[in-house]
């Protein structure tokens, strides 16, 4: 379907700039909200002016002093912190009105100062994050001023000259080139840390993986989508990454739609499906709450990404009483009967090849739909696949198996169906006295049943909706006995069960069992998680007439219409569809391999 201040009145006068010291939130407020338009100016709007544009002092428990403007017709609000590589200082509040200049005073934070302290000199950055999730930085120079007053010796010692310059090198580790340079996005943890390398299996190099990439809403590069097999453009041959995301997001028919929200105001041409975004924005959420976050950090590796693309997916009710089974209509405008449609485009965190899910019941959530009806809905959260520390063998989906290790909260609804040790016994290793039993593969069909809620922080629900995801041939199962807590699939293919002698009869099984035993990495081997299938259902808004912009925490709970630092923007049409039957779940891609003849092997 295309369808603040601080407290006295200390001033600074500088003779060039006349610049007025104030708090990062300025020293008027009501005067510099009147001054200048009320829309907030892109993040690129805030400029450095003296003292900055020389080197800012950094002492031990004081603010330093940020000389800032902002520029243009639009006054700049949002938050601003100081960095120096990794390390950085606490959010502040930044409103200067447009066309002003003033001195901000900002904490650089214990980690900051640490640093520096071992440093001395440092390249720096102010970072300046909006309210519309716009972000710039702005290069410093940092320089460490203890307590103490020890300076005069510093400067002039013999080796003072050549300290500051090792820093500064383009290659050196807190260099202002070292993430992307200084005129591109940042890279994110994503990006920087949990992008793909390549394994003794693959083909294709890291360069070649990075270079898919899009900038997310805050900025920053993310890893994005790509096809399991590329062609080399040094080589001019195809060469694998040895992993697959599933569907290509271009194919939704609200992939523009989608992408133009994930996209950054200052990249828009770099727009896509970003992979890791919540990650990000949960761990600035947490430096955010200093200490007070109910949530731990949460990061995810590159291959478990997947994308689900369903278009023109007609909605259908059961029957009930005397309702025969149909198709949910509804009246349009010109009140006009019309069959409910609707596109989905979807990306889910589904790692079935490690103990992750095992315990933790958090993963990266994009949920994108809108219907002919009016109902639109995308979302970015960490959704909740049940209970932290728990999971329902696949064989046996009443039964709850317990684990340990996790600090993520507990769901409200859903589960995780993974098999499990007592599932290969039973159903994969046949005893040769029951020769008419054959090991069943669709006992280790691995479900995710998400429950998800947008939820104000009175509790009221905005948004309510549920799709399932399967693996229908995961490359690990629990085994409490195993090192790591989990065994390989494909390592069950040269076992016997030694209480009854049972071995695998029945594919896929069998067609490796007659092989020399191998590494379950191994494109060889049939479990790879790429048989993967999705299931869509509810998605219900109740939303009439509210504004269509929200911020939550990265979890969809806290649901403002102001933005604060960690929020993920959610959009929610202004409709509410309640009344609207409740849709039959409906299945997709139930015999879909999405890594078959593509070398694709667990890690996947």
């Amino acid at each position: 379907m295309k369808a603040g201040s601080i407290k006295g009145r200390l001033a600074l006068a500088f003779a060039a700039l006349a610049l007025v010291a104030s708090s990062v939130a300025g020293g008027s407020p009501a005067t510099a909200a009147t001054a200048a338009p009320r829309t907030p100016a892109p993040a690129s709007s805030l400029k450095l002016a003296a003292p900055s544009l020389g080197i800012t002092k950094v002492t031990p428990g004081k603010a330093a002093l940020v000389g800032l403007r902002c520029a243009g017709r639009q006054n700049c609000i949002g938050q601003v912190r100081l960095a120096a590589g990794a390390k950085a200082g606490p959010w502040r509040s930044l409103k200067l009105a447009a066309g002003k200049r003033r001195v901000a005073r900002v904490a650089p934070g214990p980690a900051l100062i640490k640093r520096l302290a071992r440093l001395k000199n440092s390249p720096g950055r102010l970072t300046f994050l909006t309210r519309n999730r716009s972000r710039a930085k702005l290069s410093l120079r940092l320089r460490y001023k203890p307590k103490q007053s020890t300076g005069p010796t510093g400067p002039t010692g013999p080796t003072g000259p050549t300290g500051p310059t090792g820093e500064t090198t383009p290659t050196g580790p807190t260099g202002p080139t070292g993430e992307t340079g200084p005129t591109g996005p940042a890279g994110s943890d994503a990006y920087l840390n949990r992008n793909w390398t390549p394994t003794v299996y693959d083909s294709c190099p890291a360069w070649l993986h990075a270079s898919y990439s899009v900038v997310g809403p805050d900025g920053k590069l993310y890893p994005t989508w790509h096809p399991p097999v590329v062609t080399n453009p040094e080589t001019g041959e195809q060469c694998s990454f040895g992993h697959e995301h599933g569907d290509d997001p271009r194919t939704s028919d609200i992939y523009d739609w989608a992408a133009e929200h994930l996209a950054s105001p200052d990249y828009p041409d770099r727009a896509g499906i970003p992979f890791g975004y919540v990650s990000e924005e949960l761990a600035e959420y947490n430096e955010s709450q200093e200490g007070g976050s109910p949530y731990p950090n949460r990061s995810e590796d590159n291959a478990g990404h997947k994308v689900f693309v369903a278009n023109d997916v007609k909605l259908t009710r059961p029957a009930s009483g005397d309702t025969p089974r149909g198709y949910i209509r509804f009246t349009d405008d010109q009140g006009v009967s019309q069959i409910l449609t609707c596109d989905y485009l979807i990306k889910a965190h589904q790692g079935s090849h490690s103990a992750d899910a095992t315990t933790n019941n958090a993963h990266e959530l994009i949920y994108a739909v809108r219907c002919n009806d009016g109902t639109e809905l995308l979302t970015q959260t960490f959704t909740l696949f049940g209970n932290a520390n728990e999971f329902n063998r696949s064989c046996a989906p009443s039964q709850v198996v317990t684990t340990s290790g996790s600090t993520l909260p507990d769901g409200y609804g859903g589960f995780r169906r993974i098999p499990d040790r007592a599932c290969v016994d039973q159903y994969v290793l046949v005893s040769p006295d029951n020769p008419s039993t054959y090991s069943d593969l669709w006992s280790m069909w691995e479900i995710w049943q998400s429950a998800n809620l947008i939820r104000k922080p009175d509790g009221t629900v905005l948004a309510d909706y549920n799709p399932r995801f399967g693996v229908r041939n995961p490359s690990r199962f629990y085994d409490a006995a195993a090192t790591g807590n989990i065994a390989r699939l494909l390592d069950v293919s040269w076992e016997t069960d030694p209480a009854d002698d049972g071995r695998v009869n029945a594919w896929p099984w069998t067609t490796v069992s007659g092989l020399e035993p191998f590494a379950y990495q191994d494109p060889r081997s049939p479990f790879s998680g790429s048989q993967r299938d999705f299931r869509i259902q509810r998605t219900k808004v109740e939303n009439a007439g509210g504004p269509t912009r929200w911020y939550t925490d990265p979890f969809g709970g806290n649901a403002t219409t102001e933005w604060f630092p960690g929020a993920v923007c959610q959009l929610i049409s202004n409709t509410d569809n309640s009344g609207q039957p409740e849709p039959e779940a409906q299945e997709f891609d139930i015999s879909q391999d999405f890594g078959q003849g593509k070398a694709v092997h667990a890690p996947n």
